[in-house]
């Protein structure tokens, strides 16, 4: 019997999603062997991908989120992207279930490190649009020093490169 690593993982997650092949045994003992690979043998892009194929399969588990949370948190801020941190972010989001408050301050606080120029107009308009949803769902929960910090750096972003938000950037932040 072979032992798949984490990226071997997240790509056999990916193919799936991307095929919509639902294919709930095998997602079960994906979820379980996910959980039983150490957190530190992730990377921030295996944690989104593996996060939002299950949300594309409406096969979100509680207990694997849970856990990718974890692996979020152990993960060196350097390691990640603004793209990375927002999908994060959403897949809670898209599949209904409150982003864990340290997850969502630990990842506020990666954000908020990154220069302009690491940001594009689609992660900046998904990291608002989940956030400003994830408070939501966490009823009280406030995201607008955040959200004023994302809008600031869409502007330089946008000056220095002398570029405009996409539509589909505009559309996500429009259906926030």
């Amino acid at each position: 019997r072979g032992v798949f690593d984490s990226q071997a993982m997240s790509n056999i997650v990916n193919a799936f999603a991307q095929q919509q092949i639902r294919d709930e045994a095998l997602f079960e003992a994906l979820a379980v062997a996910i959980c039983a690979t150490p957190p530190l043998s992730f990377t921030p892009q295996a944690i989104s991908t593996i996060l939002n194929g299950y949300v594309r399969l409406n096969l979100a588990d509680e207990v694997l989120f849970t856990f990718m949370s974890e692996a979020t948190l152990v993960q060196a801020p350097s390691c990640f992207t603004a793209q990375s941190a927002a999908l994060i972010v959403n897949a809670f989001v898209r599949a209904q279930l409150a982003p864990p408050p340290p997850l969502l301050r630990y990842l506020a606080a990666v954000v908020d490190k990154l220069q302009p120029r690491d940001f594009s107009g689609q992660a900046i308009a998904t990291l608002v649009n989940s956030y400003t949803r994830a408070f939501v769902l966490e009823e009280g929960g406030i995201i607008e020093p955040l959200a004023v910090r994302l809008l600031e750096k869409m502007a330089i972003v946008t000056k220095h490169r002398s570029e405009v938000l996409d539509i589909q950037a505009i559309a996500v932040l429009a259906n926030g």
